[in-house]
């Protein structure tokens, strides 16, 4: 329904979605966090996506992205908001940039309504089950 794009970085990607037709918006890692308790839009949408995991949301296995989203450390600002470790701090502990922990992060940014189809209503299809040799 929507893409985010990290503003700046994607700017490139941004403008070609816009082009093929797609619904984009451009997000500011470093702006003003919606939630008094986050110190910006990244620890805003990185403490959305913990919430979402805690009440049963599903990630792939696979180490890459659990690398991703287990590196990023945290402290609290001298505001008191809740901040997570930069890119550049984590280069210096030895560690990647969390590319795919931020990409999955985007998809918190903001509240998307569904599409309606062509006559005025929501997308009333069935979820599919996926059944595969992984049971929790």
């Amino acid at each position: 329904e929507m893409f985010f794009v990290v503003q700046g970085s994607g700017s490139g990607v941004h403008s070609y979605l816009k082009r093929l037709g797609y619904m984009v918006m451009a997000v500011p890692f470093g702006s003003s966090s919606s939630k008094p308790k986050y110190f910006n839009k990244r620890a805003e949408m990185w403490g959305d996506l913990k919430e979402w995991l805690k009440e049963g949301g599903a990630i792939p296995l696979g180490d890459e992205l659990r690398d991703d989203l287990v590196g990023p450390q945290y402290y609290y600002a001298p505001s008191g908001k809740l901040q997570l470790e930069s890119n550049e701090d984590m280069k210096k502990r030895g560690l990647a940039s969390p590319d795919l922990a931020d990409a999955l992060a985007l998809t918190f940014a903001h509240p998307v309504a569904k599409r309606e189809d062509e006559r005025g209503y929501g997308y009333s299809g069935q979820a599919e089950t996926v059944n595969d040799e992984w049971e929790i």
